[in-house]
């Protein structure tokens, strides 16, 4: 992940150590947000795609209703 400097010792260490920590949370963080802002984009196509089913199933609804009114209506004006 980062480049390797081979430091010098005790302290000096332990400060190389923490900077490549560092470094590498740094990579992290950009790979998750990368992550969710793809999650996001994926959960707002779900969204659309809901909505279009939500539309779908309620014009089918409206026609399975219309059909026995009209059978009814038109059995009543025939047999008037």
């Amino acid at each position: 992940m980062t480049t390797m400097i081979e430091p010098k010792e005790g302290h000096e260490l332990i400060i190389y150590r923490l900077d490549e920590l560092k470094a590498d949370v740094s990579e992290i963080k950009a790979m998750q947000t990368a992550d969710n802002t793809n999650i996001f984009a994926r959960l707002g196509k779900v969204e659309i795609a809901i909505s279009a089913l939500k539309v779908k199933s309620g014009v089918w609804g409206v026609i399975g209703g219309a059909v026995p009114v009209a059978l009814t209506i038109i059995l009543y004006l025939i047999f008037k």
